[in-house]
């Protein structure tokens, strides 16, 4: 059964509802992360939480809660979600219902614990296709809920592709839920930390990537780099490293998963104990 806390209890998810007064219904007014559990403990837990407290500030709004009782609130849930399967883990962080000048006073919280299913083989094995949009994430430095671009994006597209691409004014910045990477003649590229969101998975790739002595860049990539690019995927806590054979009509390498791809896949399962909690 999948649970929700909010106001002090948990829930069964059907039972709990949000105020329709809420900004998080009235204006799209919210931030959230998301986090997942292996073997029932959660993954980088606290690199989470304090991604999650830096997106309420980035939004004017303070975390309801403490990031140490948030903690407890967290590993509690998880407890009563049982041994049955890993979790996924979403806190969300609305605008409440009092808004004074442009400032939150009365933010809101509540938390998801899901059972979570573990993608398919194939996404690894054959990887995916992006779409490229010539649009921005808005203010990249914050996990806002707001999708309604890509979302659009891919629907008016007919769907199909696993995610959209960020392309502004032709360069790269991130994926709709995920961190960008390209591999260009043995480096590995991917876009400044102040271009995007700051991954989580993405920072444990380049860290492991430094160990393994392989050569990072950071800048924002091209488009026109995509037919010449080695390899590409996109990281993130519940996709890892994802491998991506096309963007758009572009193919990418030879329209397989690459091995530095699978590389840095392998070392992070290799080394997912590390950020355990």
């Amino acid at each position: 059964m999948n649970i929700c806390y909010r106001n002090g209890v948990y829930l069964p998810l059907e039972e709990v509802c949000l105020p329709v007064t809420d900004l998080l219904v009235q204006r799209g007014i919210g931030v959230f992360d998301s986090i997942r559990t292996y073997g029932g403990r959660p993954f980088a837990l606290k690199e989470h939480l304090c991604r999650l407290e830096r997106s309420a500030r980035e939004a004017s709004m303070k975390l309801p809660l403490s990031l140490e009782v948030l903690e407890r609130v967290i590993r509690d849930g998880i407890s009563r979600m049982g041994k049955e399967g890993d979790v996924t883990i979403r806190p969300y962080v609305t605008g409440g219902r009092v808004i004074d000048d442009c400032r939150f006073a009365e933010p809101d919280l509540f938390v998801l614990f899901e059972r979570m299913t573990p993608p398919p083989a194939e996404r690894y094995e054959e990887g995916v296709s992006l779409l490229p949009i010539p649009f921005s994430r808005p203010f990249p430095a914050m996990k806002s809920i707001d999708y309604m671009t890509p979302y659009v994006s891919r629907l008016r597209a007919g769907g199909g592709d696993f995610e959209c691409l960020y392309c502004p004014d032709g360069t790269i910045t991130e994926s709709t839920a995920g961190n960008f990477f390209l591999v260009l003649g043995g480096t590995l590229v991917t876009a400044p930390e102040e271009a995007v969101l700051e991954g989580v998975t993405r920072g444990i790739i380049l860290e492991l990537a430094q160990e393994a002595a392989i050569a990072v860049e950071r800048r924002l990539l091209r488009v026109e780099e995509l037919p010449v690019a080695d390899e590409a995927f996109i990281t993130g806590t519940s996709k890892e490293v994802t491998p991506i054979v096309r963007v758009g009509a572009v193919t990418i390498g030879d329209g397989r998963p690459g091995p530095m791809t699978r590389r840095l896949h392998d070392l992070l399962r290799d080394h997912i104990e590390r950020w355990l909690e």
